[in-house]
């Protein structure tokens, strides 16, 4: 994974300091829906 954003934002909800994130378009956050998680399942 060379997205270096999305690594400090990881490492971040790792360390507590987030607790939400809030996207428009799960694709602009991961390609794989299945890595996102689903609450529908």
């Amino acid at each position: 994974m060379d997205r270096p954003g999305l690594k400090a934002l990881l490492a971040d909800i790792g360390k507590g300091q987030i607790d939400v994130v809030v996207v428009y378009k799960v694709d602009r956050l991961t390609r794989s829906l299945g890595w996102a998680g689903s609450p529908w399942g």
